[in-house]
């Protein structure tokens, strides 16, 4: 029967002496411990020792060359999560290692040459601290899984090495820039997240449709020196787009996006002034669910919306737009956008404001922080579209005036505006808000409001359900937080709205304007 030791989580300070290295030993698990060093001159007898994990010692520095010396029939190794400077050179020689686990090995700067480990398989070198590729990664003819994720020294996966790696079907780099071409060869490849070299590269990489054999992608555009913004991979399939000037020239400037896309990242890209500037392709993406957009000051709207040749756009916005509208589109958050002056511009036909069918018609959150010039969050005539929205939340944009814009036209009758699925309106630190809308709100499925610093608002336009002549709350909503300063100040359409909302009410504190 195979012989296993197993002293993990057992806050060991030491490593187990030699003579409890039995030489018929197959598995070793000395992982989640306060290891600091191994001894010089360490060297168990394990001839048929073929899993070590050492992994989560976070106080382990230095490991001797003696160590793996007897250790041939080694298969699996995971150093993972440990403070190691380098690797030994003995690791060189371990013919039959299959896994190798460096991943976040902050300290590690130098991997001895690995040409000899051909039986290696997985190699995950992610959130190391190496700058350049181990000599001899090229000959690992059998690795199927290379992770290199978090590597902030290394700039560029040098030319030759991945057409080589034939077997590769996990290639997952961030930080790393690497040339489309080499990964179009990699015919097995089923996941691939890396910075392609430039614009250039990357659209020659999406044009020959090389992603559609992809299961899971995230292809990364970055053309500055500076390093890519991190984004958590959520979905199967994104694009993010940072520090990259695309409105210089011509369409060869515009970016092209895979046809699947499902979630797109643009971060600091300052030349462009709404979505339509960053893609040609962008209605060609059905799939896509969440777009965030981050520190790019030029953009002014999101879609500027015009569908025929005598419309007008206002202001003036230049050139025609070919974009749909985002009917996928589930999550929308926009961060620090200084001229961000409306979601949408509109068109007009016969003086009349129009709306393609579907436009936003499947989001469900909308996050807008740090967007100061905007004073309208949503025209009237796009609401009906917002069927499914379940949550609002509106952040530190200062000069925010209305939720809801009020109508062009006086009317008599009173408007509501019906949003069905609305769970979540969160209303924060807006000092000239004054109006979340002109008519009523019916949110039957409202479940939290949240009103903070938002001195002038004066009214919470709830369309509460009447039982037997008198109002009461909306059965799905559980609590409101606000001032009390500002509850106190509000206006209501009936009389006894404020004392059946009270018993949901909970207080933070604000003494008025800053």
């Amino acid at each position: 029967s195979p012989r296993f030791m197993v002293k993990a989580g057992q806050q060991l300070h030491k490593i187990p002496y030699e003579h409890e290295w039995m030489e018929d030993l197959e598995k070793v698990s000395l992982m989640d411990n306060d290891i600091k060093e191994i001894p010089q001159g360490t060297s168990p007898r394990c001839p048929t020792l073929s899993t070590l994990l050492l992994s989560s010692n976070p106080f382990l520095t230095k490991i001797p060359c003696s160590f793996f010396v007897h250790m041939c029939a080694l298969r699996v190794l995971d150093l993972s999560w440990t403070r190691i400077l380098q690797l030994p050179e003995s690791i060189s020689d371990l013919e039959s290692l299959t896994a190798l686990f460096l991943n976040n090995c902050y300290q590690l700067k130098y991997v001895p040459p690995m040409g000899n480990l051909r039986a290696l398989q997985v190699l995950n070198l992610s959130n190391t601290n190496i700058e350049e590729v181990p000599q001899g990664m090229e000959m690992l003819v059998n690795l199927n899984c290379l992770y290199m994720e978090g590597i902030k020294n290394l700039k560029m996966l040098p030319t030759g090495i991945l057409p080589r790696l034939s077997h590769l079907q996990v290639l997952r780099l961030d930080r790393a820039t690497v040339r489309g071409e080499e990964v179009e060869e990699l015919k097995l490849l089923e996941e691939f997240r890396g910075q392609l070299y430039d614009l250039c590269d990357f659209n020659r990489f999406v044009k020959c449709q090389c992603y559609r054999r992809l299961r899971i992608y995230h292809l990364i555009l970055d053309i500055s020196d500076s390093a890519s913004f991190v984004v958590n991979n959520e979905y199967e399939k994104e694009v993010s787009i940072q520090n990259c000037s695309l409105k210089r020239g011509g369409e060869e400037d515009k970016v092209l996006l895979p046809h699947d896309i499902q979630k797109l990242f643009i971060y600091k890209c300052d030349d462009v002034s709404s979505l339509c500037d960053v893609s040609p392709s962008l209605n060609n993406a059905r799939d896509l669910k969440k777009c965030e957009i981050w520190c790019c000051n030029g953009i002014e709207c999101i879609l500027p919306l015009s569908f025929s040749n005598a419309i007008e756009v206002e202001e003036d916005l230049g050139e025609e737009s070919r974009c749909i509208p985002l009917q996928s589109l589930e999550i929308l958050i926009l961060d620090s956008l200084d001229n961000l002056s409306a979601l949408v511009k509109w068109g007009r036909r016969d003086g009349e404001r129009v709306i393609a069918p579907g436009t936003f018609s499947n989001l469900k959150d909308l996050d807008i922080t740090v967007c100061h010039k905007i004073k309208k969050l949503f025209p009237p005539r796009l609401v009906e579209h917002l069927q499914n929205l379940e949550s609002i939340y509106v952040w530190n944009c200062e000069e925010m005036e209305e939720i809801i814009a009020a109508e062009d036209e006086n009317k008599a009758t009173t408007t509501i505006f019906t949003l069905p699925k609305l769970k979540e309106l969160h209303l924060s630190c807006m000092p000239k808000l004054k109006s979340i809308c002109e008519g009523v709100m019916a949110c039957d499925s409202i479940e939290e409001i949240i009103l903070r610093k938002c001195p002038q608002l004066k009214r919470l336009p709830l369309s509460l359900p009447l039982v037997n002549g008198q109002p009461s709350p909306p059965h799905a909503l559980r609590s409101i937080l606000t001032e009390r300063i500002t509850w106190e100040s509000l206006d209501w359409d009936h009389p006894n709205a404020k004392n059946v909302l009270q018993p949901l009410v909970t207080y933070s504190y604000y003494d008025g304007p800053e």
